[in-house]
């Protein structure tokens, strides 16, 4: 399968949130102690684990392979669809399991095709 997206890379983060859901956290990038998805690509992805005060993009779009439209669609919560975007009262396998909803959904979008590649077959 041939795309710019890091989709392995991608695909590990959605198993990280969800082995680890009290963990991950969308208004944190990488605190040392909670990350949201670009702070868990940065973090497996072997990329910086702070982000520059100077910095216009996240260093895990570099790492992901993402455009200026893709990183604001995937890091930022807000330009999710709402059938994603927690809700106050969710559980943090709740919050998880939308994050990772919502990767396979971008994945879905901008690289057709990854559900049935080898590659990435469990």
């Amino acid at each position: 399968m041939k795309t710019r997206i890091n989709v392995a890379l991608l695909l590990r983060v959605a198993d990280q949130i969800m082995k680890t859901p009290e963990q991950f956290n969308m208004r944190d990038w990488d605190c040392g102690t909670t990350a949201c998805i670009a702070g868990w690509a940065s973090r497996l992805g072997g990329g910086k684990t702070y982000m520059p005060l100077n910095a216009k993009f996240h260093p895990a779009r570099d790492l992901l392979g993402l455009d200026i439209l893709q990183n604001a669609e995937l890091f930022s919560e807000e330009n999710w669809p709402d059938k994603f975007i927690p809700v106050k009262g969710d559980a943090p396998a709740q919050r998880a399991s939308k994050a990772v909803r919502r990767i396979h959904a971008f994945l879905d979008d901008y690289a057709p095709g990854w559900r049935y590649a080898k590659e990435f077959a469990k």
